[in-house]
């Protein structure tokens, strides 16, 4: 069994590249977000794509407002 931090690593790879086809500009920025989320919680992400569809497009909201702030 891995290391917390190497699970997250990882799952970092692994999202990055699901969030890559929905948002390939801010896929890495997305998934940085999500890494501060517990382990279960990115593991339910990547098998469940409603979930991780919701949640990208929830990041990109918060990152337009960053923006425009």
């Amino acid at each position: 069994d891995l290391p917390p931090h190497e699970k997250k690593y990882y799952i970092g790879e692994l999202l990055y590249e699901k969030i890559s086809i929905i948002d390939q500009r801010n896929a890495g920025k997305i998934t940085g977000m999500f890494l501060d989320l517990e382990i279960p919680e990115l593991i339910i992400l990547l098998r469940e794509d409603q979930k991780l569809n919701r949640k990208t497009r929830e990041a990109q909201r918060v990152l337009r407002e960053a923006v425009t702030q």
